[in-house]
């Protein structure tokens, strides 16, 4: 598989937010619906909402920093990162492996 025949079927926003209960009141006052929580109760280091078939995940900044350090010397808003599902990855990764360089 060439990676212009990639078949991406989703990208998921993963916000770093500095308190996930007010950016969950936020999004649920725009209609969107809490999905998962991490933990189940507050307080929160982790969430996620939907609409329909868009999904945004929510993740507390210190939590982030613990567990990714390189994200902790940039600019609060200065860093995001995307998940995007795709069909057929283990072809496109070989593929991309096997790309010249």
């Amino acid at each position: 598989m060439s990676p212009s025949k990639l078949s991406a079927t989703k990208l998921t926003p993963n916000l770093i937010v500095s308190d996930v209960e007010r950016s969950l009141a936020f999004y649920e006052g725009l209609g969107f619906s809490r999905g998962m929580t991490v933990p189940d109760q507050s307080p929160f280091v982790f969430a996620s909402v939907t609409n329909g078939s868009v999904e945004i995940f929510l993740n507390d900044r210190s939590t982030v920093t613990k567990e990714s350090p390189q994200m902790g010397g940039l600019a609060f808003g200065g860093g995001n990162t995307m998940f995007i599902d795709v069909t057929g990855v283990d072809a496109l990764h070989d593929a991309s492996r096997a790309a010249p360089r």
